[in-house]
């Protein structure tokens, strides 16, 4: 039950950044297999097997398998191609490499760009965004924080901005050397991350947790 439990985290996770979110589809609204998710996300892909067998079970029920309609495809939010493509540009060569720099683990950039393409479109300034990025990185390094504890890019940049506290800077208790949470879901983060890399058999378990 283990694999089967991490995949169902991971899949939860993956869910919140499609589109429409709480599927598993590309964005051209394919369904997403177990091999799909285990190369978004760096896990074996034995737990996303193990995953949508229980979750699909039909005496549980907690996932349904459905068709996509061609239409339904079509029928997504217009948007304008040339902005688009500049704000795609703009994170490839500023905020992916920056990213990069400063997170070497493992990590999705089709599904960090997704989610900072979200919030683009929503509002955020991604000039903004960027600046988080390096505040944040500054954050880590200060806190001397092991990478696998590190948000992953498509988490920092999701739907729970997790991206915001950084935005002006680095928080007040990190530059001061407190190693106490930035906000209401650093040690949330820590102690799932930590979770899903000693599943993956890729660190031990923190001593002083």
């Amino acid at each position: 039950m283990g694999d089967a439990f991490a995949g169902f985290v991971l899949m939860v996770e993956l869910a919140a950044n499609c589109d429409p979110p709480g599927t598993l589809v590309h964005d051209d609204g394919r369904p997403m297999t177990a091999a799909d998710m285990a190369a978004a996300t760096g896990a074996p892909e034995r737990f996303f097997t193990a995953g949508l067998l229980v979750c699909c079970h039909p005496e549980i029920k907690w996932m349904e398998a459905k068709t996509v309609e061609g239409d339904a495809c079509a029928q997504k939010k217009t948007r304008s191609t040339a902005a688009v493509g500049s704000n795609e540009r703009y994170f490839d060569e500023n905020v992916w490499p920056k990213w990069r720099e400063y997170m070497r683990y493992p990590d999705s950039k089709k599904l960090s760009k997704k989610a900072f393409l979200s919030r683009v479109k929503e509002g955020c300034l991604k000039e903004e965004l960027l600046k988080a990025v390096e505040n944040y990185g500054k954050a880590m390094n200060l806190e001397h924080r092991e990478e696998q504890t590190r948000l992953r890019g498509y988490t920092f940049f999701g739907p729970n901005e997790r991206w915001v506290p950084y935005k002006d800077g680095v928080p007040e208790v990190i530059a001061q050397g407190n190693p106490q949470k930035a906000g209401d879901y650093k040690n949330e983060d820590s102690g799932a991350a930590a979770f899903r890399a000693r599943l993956s058999g890729n660190v031990k378990e923190n001593e002083d947790a």
